[in-house]
């Protein structure tokens, strides 16, 4: 189903309430976690290939857990 624009908000409240700030707050967790690797790697100075490590599992439920406590109730 295509939503009109300028109608996310009437039609897909969840996605404007909910999800935007949950995906928001996880982003920021990644692209910290992108950006220290590349820090570590480029302070190495091994001249190897940059391999992108995913993060744990416990990782990503520690950033699950915050995101989840910093959303405000309303």
């Amino acid at each position: 189903m295509k939503v009109p624009p300028g109608l996310t908000s009437v039609c897909q409240p969840a996605d404007i309430s909910w999800f935007r700030p949950l995906k928001e707050k996880l982003r920021k967790y990644w692209v910290q976690n992108l950006s220290k690797q590349l820090r570590e790697y480029a302070a190495g100075g091994t001249g190897s290939k940059f391999e992108l490590k995913p993060p744990s599992r416990r990782e990503a439920i520690e950033w699950a857990t915050m995101t989840w406590k910093s959303l405000g109730r309303k």
